[in-house]
């Protein structure tokens, strides 16, 4: 009995063990910039940004993700409908954009012939989340518009294509953003700093 119980404790972190190791084969994490281009009307989404974003593979060919993402606004102002005119300041200059992501690799894995990195092209899709803190109009009694600040929260949806080139992760999406701000494009060059994938060498 108590040799079956000591190897039922060994199969169990074993198990434990190679369940542990998996993940950390399977995790990545990559940092890296974007460009969103989105019309210059109010509620402009054109930034530049950076990110960090950790992520996971799953059955080989799905991979998961979550991205944080801050960006400083091309034009320095995000409002409502209607603007603030002479009658507020303008909002913050920065955007807060966070995703969450999955992605489906696509045809065959192809290894690079010197150091064996992944090659691969995908596509995707994603929720995304973004904050802004602005001021908005809450009161148009004529000759007595009232404004305060706000941090304003809207969700999103996205669809995403990209290649894996090694350490190089490229991609593109369209993200759906609702109306308080604009709809934009996505453009990605991020860096894989963790959990490069490799082919069987």
């Amino acid at each position: 009995m108590k040799s079956l119980f000591h190897t039922v404790i060994l199969c169990f972190f074993t198990c434990q063990q190679a369940s542990a190791q998996h993940f950390w084969e399977s995790f990545g994490l990559q940092v890296g910039t974007t460009f969103n281009a989105s019309s210059d009307e109010f509620n402009s989404t054109t930034a530049l940004g950076v990110f960090i974003e950790p992520s996971v593979f799953l059955w080989e060919r799905w991979r998961f993700g979550m991205r944080i993402e801050p960006t400083a606004l091309a034009y320095g102002i995000l409002t409502l409908p209607g603007g603030c005119g002479d009658s507020c300041e303008e909002g913050a200059n920065f955007l807060l954009i966070n995703y969450l992501k999955v992605e489906y690799l696509l045809g065959a894995p192809k290894y690079g012939a010197k150091k064996g990195h992944l090659h691969q092209a995908y596509v995707g899709a994603n929720v995304l989340m973004l904050t802004h803190r602005r001021h908005i109009i809450t009161s148009r009694e004529p000759g007595n518009w009232k404004d305060t600040r706000r941090r304003i929260t809207n969700a999103g949806l996205g669809a995403r294509v990209g290649a894996l080139l090694g350490k190089i992760d490229l991609s593109a999406s369209y993200n759906f953003t609702g109306d308080d701000f604009r709809n934009h494009f996505g453009f990605n060059l991020g860096y894989q700093i963790i959990g490069v994938r490799r082919g069987n060498r």
